[in-house]
């Protein structure tokens, strides 16, 4: 009875060593459990963050076909602008062109109408002139009937002092007389042709001179009728100057608004790319995090297989030494030395157990950190 109480004793004095390395398995197997939680949070991280990206893509590509229609329009400004501005050049050549005409037209006005003094003067002059020659001819034709009755009366007596011939000397005195009057008559008629040869030619010098007058009336007409034309045309060009002034006020205007859309549009563009660059950065971490986890993972189950092996070995062992002891009671110190020298194999191998542990997380850590490193040299590039 005593000795199968010695025997039950050892037994359980054995059974100690087991449950270290269970504990370890534990022990792994919730850091297991945290890093696929772990895992698991990280890879919803990524497909955020990819998701983010992919959004970001999208707005960069909608920012870009945004710009390409602002700068469009800002090129439709510049040639408007370029447009208008040729129209503003060409009203004001015209303007200057049309101020030239009016100044002219004012010269010619000028000018014609002091040519239209001196001719309705010289018109004057002559219809005074004339109206002198009407006076001589009227007095001349008044003393040429006068004297033709003269010449008349003389014949009359004469007829009759011929026909009487009474006194010779009376028709002495009368013949005389008579050739008197003749000459005055021929002289008046003379002077009379004379006189009407003038007026009709200054009758002829009124006429012309009362065309010219029309001519240069008429030409005033004219010259007023272009001076009102040109007069239209510098309000209507003046008009439209105004216009184009407006124009191209309202388009510098909607030039440097459209300019300062293009420079917020820019600063957008400039933010989304910012983000983008900061999102894919975090999700190339996040992608080798999720490496180094998975990794990590397989170690650990690798490392957690590998202890259940040596702990089920461990078991094994022990219970081949349970059927030796059972069947080699009587042999119970050479098993006691026996279990003895193999609990001492067995702390050697826990020895080296958690020696290769210890150097599997410093090749995890190097692994890390070379990981980290190479992530840092592909973003300085």
């Amino acid at each position: 009875m005593k000795k199968s109480q010695k025997f039950q004793v050892k037994k359980s004095r054995y059974f100690r060593y087991p449950y270290i390395p269970e504990e370890e398995i534990q022990s792994r197997t919730r850091e297991l459990d945290v890093e696929r939680e772990n895992l698991t949070q990280n890879e919803q991280l990524v497909t955020e963050l990819e998701n983010q990206k992919q959004g970001l893509e999208t707005e960069k590509q909608q920012l870009a076909r945004i710009w390409q229609q602002l700068d469009d329009q800002r090129v439709d400004y510049l040639n408007e602008l370029y447009n208008v501005k040729l129209k503003l050049t060409a009203v004001e050549d015209s303007l200057k062109n049309i101020q030239l005409k009016i100044s002219n037209c004012e010269d010619q006005h000028r000018l014609q109408n002091a040519q239209l003094e001196y001719l309705r003067g010289t018109c004057q002059e002559l219809e005074n002139d004339l109206a002198k020659k009407n006076d001589e001819c009227e007095s001349l034709h008044q003393r040429k009937e006068e004297s033709a009755k003269e010449l008349q009366q003389a014949e009359q007596l004469l007829t009759q002092l011929k026909q009487q011939e009474r006194e010779l000397a009376n028709m002495n005195g009368i013949s005389p007389k008579n050739n008197t009057e003749k000459s005055t008559l021929d002289s008046l008629t003379t002077r009379l042709r004379d006189t009407i040869g003038e007026r009709r030619k200054l009758e002829t010098e009124v006429k012309n001179t009362q065309s010219k007058i029309q001519d240069v009336q008429a030409k005033i007409t004219a010259i007023n009728g272009e001076f009102e034309r040109h007069k239209q045309d510098l309000v209507i060009n003046k008009a439209q100057k105004h216009v184009l002034l407006t124009n191209i006020q309202t388009i510098e205007t909607n030039s440097i608004r459209h300019q300062r859309t293009m420079t917020k549009h820019q600063e957008a563009m400039n933010a989304n790319r910012t983000t983008l660059i900061r999102k894919t950065n975090e999700l190339q971490q996040k992608q080798n995090t999720v490496v180094l986890v998975k990794r990590k993972i397989q170690s650990l189950k690798q490392s957690i297989g590998e202890k259940e092996n040596i702990e089920k070995a461990k078991l094994r062992v022990i219970a081949n030494e349970e059927n030796l002891l059972e069947a080699s009671r009587e042999n119970v110190q050479e098993l006691t030395e026996e279990i003895a020298a193999k609990r001492d194999i067995l702390e050697s191998k826990n020895q080296q157990y958690v020696s290769n542990n210890a150097e599997l997380s410093r090749i995890t850590d190097n692994i890390h950190d070379l990981q980290e490193e190479k992530n840092t040299c592909e973003q300085e590039k």
